[in-house]
């Protein structure tokens, strides 16, 4: 039953008694003013029609100034209450015990029950809503230190290298300058990919899609991936039944959402593990890229696409963004699709890719 409802249930129920108390206070004044009318001389004087019409006013305001308190206490409460959620403090203001009877509500604070509820859901959401915003804050803050530290690594050797290139001090070979450059450009990459992860994370990604044969795009992507000199102690495998699918993506997104996953396998596990990628149809496309490496433990399963966050599968510290399994889950999000992960610890971890056919 509606807030309102009730308000005009209990408030035509309440006139209704105020109505017969009146009646009743009535009657037993007409007694009244005849009995003392009739034994004391100087109350015939009085004029009767006053009498009543301060009778009526009186208990009038007496019944206004006491439903008012009756039905407005529970507001005041419920104003405090919206104070204290206005100025971030998630919690319910205590009631004083006059408000219980015995260990319910008192009649009048029952008349805003529902109202009460959708209060007490809206603090707890609140409530959970600011404690996964000090999360966030923290993960946030964790992540800026740890990409300010990512990004001092890279730039040292830039520096470092630029110095000794363009010092008159020494004087280097072809060869040797080539490698200084090749680590400058390394590393300049390097920085570049971290920009770019924290431009992919803070909006939402853009689609460039045509129609293309996606199983043999994978195909070619794990073949591109395994032949990384970073994977070379690696054993990568592909398969499928079905020989062509074609569907619309972004190929380059569709690269970026293979390269993290594959090589996050590759970081994450041990050399000689076995990275299997298969690829099915049913009524949609199933993407599964599955390894028998150490796993992934359950608390980092849990927060595994969360933004910043950067829990390793071997509960060590590991450079990295933060950002790369958050991007994953937004790629895919932006074809349409899902990502699902089940890992053990000890037996290995399978990531399973949902993509919608269209076209």
């Amino acid at each position: 039953m509606k807030v309102y409802t009730r308000l005009i249930i209990h408030f035509v129920s309440t006139l209704f008694l105020f109505f017969l108390f009146f009646v009743l206070m009535y009657i037993l004044l007409l007694f009244s003013f005849s009995y003392l009318s009739n034994t004391i001389t100087w109350f015939k004087r009085l004029d009767y029609s006053m009498v009543k019409a301060v009778y009526v006013v009186f208990v009038t305001l007496i019944f206004c100034l006491w439903y008012g308190w009756y039905a407005g206490a529970p507001l005041f409460h419920l104003l405090e209450w919206l104070k204290q959620l206005a100025s971030g403090i998630y919690e319910e203001p205590k009631l004083k015990e006059r408000f219980y009877k015995k260990t319910k509500l008192h009649r009048s604070y029952q008349v805003y029950d529902e109202l009460i509820l959708y209060m007490r859901r809206l603090t707890s959401k609140l409530n959970e809503n600011e404690i996964a915003r000090i999360e966030l804050e923290e993960m946030r803050k964790d992540w800026i230190a740890g990409v300010s530290h990512d990004m001092k690594t890279p730039l040292s050797y830039i520096k470092g290298y630029t110095a000794m290139i363009l010092s008159p001090d020494y004087t280097w070979t072809g060869k040797e300058k080539e490698k200084f450059i090749r680590i400058i450009q390394e590393k300049a990459l390097y920085i570049e990919q971290l920009i770019e992860d924290f431009q992919l994370s803070q909006s939402t990604p853009t689609l460039s899609a045509k129609k293309q044969d996606i199983v043999e795009f994978i195909r070619c992507a794990v073949i591109d991936i395994a032949n990384n000199p970073q994977a070379q102690h690696y054993h990568f495998s592909f398969h499928t039944e079905v020989p062509h699918i074609y569907t619309y993506f972004d190929e380059k997104l569709m690269l970026r959402i293979l390269y993290n996953l594959l090589m996050n396998t590759i970081i994450h596990n041990p050399v000689g593990t076995k990275i299997h990628t298969r690829v099915e149809l049913e009524e949609q496309v199933l993407i599964t890229i599955s390894d028998n490496g150490i796993g992934i433990n359950q608390k980092n399963v849990q927060h595994l696409f969360d933004r910043y966050y950067r829990g390793t599968s071997t509960d060590t510290p590991e450079a990295g963004t933060g950002l790369g399994m958050f991007i994953v889950q937004q790629l895919i999000s932006a074809h349409g699709g899902t990502i699902e992960v089940k890992s053990i610890q000890g037996e290995g971890t399978t990531f399973f890719i949902y993509l919608p056919i269209q076209g």
